[in-house]
């Protein structure tokens, strides 16, 4: 099975990005190591520290051997190391710091980001990386793109659970599945599994408790306003009042932008672009 030696993994919050890259690793080369470095907030000189190593210290790039170099938050990268991480997929080769040696390196390099490429390319990601990335990427849906799995993903959850918490199986209620169907789980799998895991926690009998649940459903139904919107003495501009209702929308979901979307009611793509403008 040949597989690309730069892989990008593509999905939201949630999707299950790294359960993803482990499983992969497992099939590739499952007795090589599998190392994780996140590139949010990290300077060009951390990354070559990290990644290089120097005179007296193992960098990730020789350390993981033959295996897989996870980099997360690609899509949160500076520029900076954007451009430094392009050279390092195109020649695969460096220079560890103070050595005038150079080295070759046998990992896959395996990167993930939140946000598509199409997003990154309007937010002005460095396109020499964003090239290199294109053509061997796997993007990993939502779960409301994904209702079909919920039913079996709660299974395999439970039972996961009661074993890990060394409680008998605890059986979903029927009505449960057809309830979270109208759910958009904007924290995806890592959601679902967060909310079946408090649900073993707090069950009595034999029976899964819905309670999580019915909570995270309540959470996600939009109240409604009786009160008519009041607007000051001086009326905002039109822009100024996009600006504050992306604004909120983006706290009230935790910079989810794809649920943010939902709340204001317009696709992702336009919230990205609208995004782009403003900065």
């Amino acid at each position: 099975m040949k597989v690309a030696s730069t892989i990008l993994l593509e999905g939201e919050t949630g999707t299950g990005k790294r359960l993803f890259a482990k499983s992969l690793h497992q099939l590739l080369c499952p007795n090589e190591p599998i190392l994780e470095l996140s590139l949010l907030g990290i300077t060009v000189s951390e990354l070559e520290e990290k990644l290089f190593g120097n005179m007296t210290q193992t960098g990730f790039l020789h350390a993981a051997n033959a295996g897989v170099l996870l980099l997360t938050d690609v899509s949160e990268a500076s520029e900076p190391v954007q451009i430094t991480l392009t050279r390092l997929c195109q020649f695969k080769r460096y220079f560890p710091i103070g050595s005038l040696r150079e080295k070759s390196f046998k990992c896959r390099l395996l990167f993930t980001s939140q946000q598509t490429l199409e997003q990154l390319e309007i937010k002005s990601f460095y396109l020499g990386l964003l090239y290199l990335l294109r053509p061997q990427r796997i993007s990993l849906p939502p779960l409301r793109d994904r209702k079909n799995d919920i039913g079996l993903l709660l299974i395999h959850f439970t039972e996961q659970a009661c074993q890990r918490l060394e409680r008998e199986y605890l059986s979903a209620p029927v009505e449960l599945i057809e309830k979270l169907e109208p759910y958009d789980f904007p924290g995806n799998i890592t959601e679902l599994k967060s909310l079946v895991f408090s649900a073993v926690h707090i069950s009595y009998g034999n029976e899964l408790s819905v309670t999580p649940f019915l909570q995270a459903l309540k959470q996600s139904s939009p109240s409604q306003v009786k009160q008519d919107i009041k607007f000051p003495e001086m009326l905002p501009t039109i822009n100024d009042l996009v600006q504050k209702l992306i604004h909120e929308a983006l706290v009230r979901t935790n910079n989810n932008q794809s649920a943010a979307a939902k709340l204001l009611g317009i696709t992702q793509s336009a919230l990205s672009r609208r995004l782009s403008k403003s900065e």
